[in-house]
């Protein structure tokens, strides 16, 4: 089965003026009139000694609940609003965005999941929820990142983090 399905011409071109500065966004640059947010485990940034007690002994469970806990946001993404994902294809001089829209919910879920196992950011998950002009990155220790365009971060959106357990950093 495939995992993700290519979108129709029509649709593409929306999401190419939707999301023009996506490849800057990507790439971590900061502004092009969007918001970052955290969307991370803990309820407030670490200290020093904070973090290095969070990361330097964490056992199995703990490490699978906050896991889990971002899961569970990517599946109630998935059920609630449209999800889609994207790709960088080509040579840095010549680049473009190929968006996908995923075959079906577990196999999005499953690639969100795969992603948690992954050391590199190259392989870390990318989201792009068009309802709400968001993109939805994952990041390192417990922490994955959300930029939206619109002036407040949509309720629908905070809804879904704090019902997954999780908390918005600002």
């Amino acid at each position: 089965m495939r995992k993700f399905i290519s979108l129709k011409p029509p649709i593409y071109t929306v999401l190419q003026n939707q999301f023009p500065n996506i490849m800057e966004i990507d790439a971590c640059e900061e502004g092009y009139g969007y918001t970052k947010v955290a969307i991370s485990y803990f309820d407030h940034w670490l200290n020093e000694a904070e973090a290095y007690n969070a990361f330097s002994k964490v056992s199995f469970k703990e490490a699978a609940d906050r896991k889990n806990r971002h899961l569970e946001l990517c599946r109630q993404l998935f059920i609630s609003t449209e999800v889609l994902n994207y790709k960088i294809l080509g040579r840095p001089s010549n680049r473009c965005v190929k968006f996908r829209a995923f075959s079906d919910n577990s196999v999005a879920l499953k690639y969100c999941s795969n992603a948690y196992d992954k050391f590199s950011s190259a392989f870390f998950f990318k989201l792009v929820l068009p309802e709400h002009s968001a993109l939805y990155y994952q990041g390192y220790d417990a922490t994955n990142y959300l930029y939206y365009r619109k002036g407040e971060l949509p309720h629908e959106l905070r809804s879904l983090v704090f019902k997954s357990g999780l908390y918005i950093l600002e």
